[in-house]
């Protein structure tokens, strides 16, 4: 068995055991209003979030702006949800995560120096997009079904044509190089696409984020607890037991 593909069980393992410890420690980090609501939603965009990128631009940059982008949506969704105005302090934190994140995911995929440069493009679109209006703030409903609207639909198609004229200038700047035009173009479908998801199903995780029962966190944490233990051990029972595959 490949080396990277047993590296990835176990990490995957790692990952379950983490967030099923967190699921049932739920009483010692904060009750119902505590850090565990936040964790859910964190979890829940994250896993989302770098499904839908990795499809797109690849398992490493997946990953990568899966868990940044996962934790700003989760953060300012939260936020929305206590009905609070977002501050300037938040929005340069989260634009700075943000940039962060994407410029770190896409240097997987383009020079260093052009990713840079994405990075530089997505903080100046995290200052300027929440000041036009443009916020995921704006997708948070709480109910029990997917649901989209009009108002979500001009939302995602506003963003998508700010993002590919932003990326698209940012490309142009490098002199029309098809890689960084490849990039930016994939980058702003998926932006479509991501918003488009978001907008349809936020509401589902924002419903279990606010009403999950206890009992359930609890039960919900050991079963994933179990499983990252079992995932765990393929890899050793493999080398153990000599097994060619």
């Amino acid at each position: 068995m490949d080396v990277h593909f047993m590296a990835a069980i176990s990490m995957t393992g790692n990952l379950l055991d983490a967030v099923g410890g967190l699921y049932l420690a739920y009483d010692l980090l904060g009750g119902e209003k505590g850090i565990l609501r936040i964790l859910i939603r964190m979890v829940n965009y994250s896993i989302l979030i770098g499904c839908i990128y990795s499809l797109v631009l690849g398992l490493r940059f997946g990953i990568i702006a899966g868990i940044g982008m996962g934790t700003a949506m989760a953060i300012q969704l939260a936020s929305a949800a206590k009905g609070n105005v977002e501050s300037q302090k938040m929005i340069m934190g989260l634009a700075i995560l943000r940039s962060l994140t994407i410029g770190t995911a896409a240097s997987m995929v383009v020079p260093l120096g052009h990713a840079c440069v994405f990075g530089l493009f997505v903080l100046g679109a995290g200052f300027i997009l929440p000041w036009l209006g443009f916020s995921p703030g704006r997708l948070y409903v709480a109910g029990e079904k997917p649901t989209f609207t009009k108002d979500k639909l001009i939302f995602a198609l506003m963003l998508t044509v700010i993002l590919s004229l932003g990326f698209g200038t940012v490309g142009l700047i490098f002199g029309g190089e098809p890689a960084f035009l490849r990039l930016a173009l994939k980058v702003a479908v998926t932006v479509a696409l991501l918003t488009t998801v978001l907008g349809a199903v936020s509401p589902v995780i924002e419903w279990y984020a606010d009403r999950l029962p206890l009992k359930t966190i609890g039960h919900v944490g050991a079963v994933l607890f179990i499983i990252g233990f079992f995932l765990q051990a393929v890899p050793n029972l493999i080398v153990l037991l000599d097994l060619k595959l």
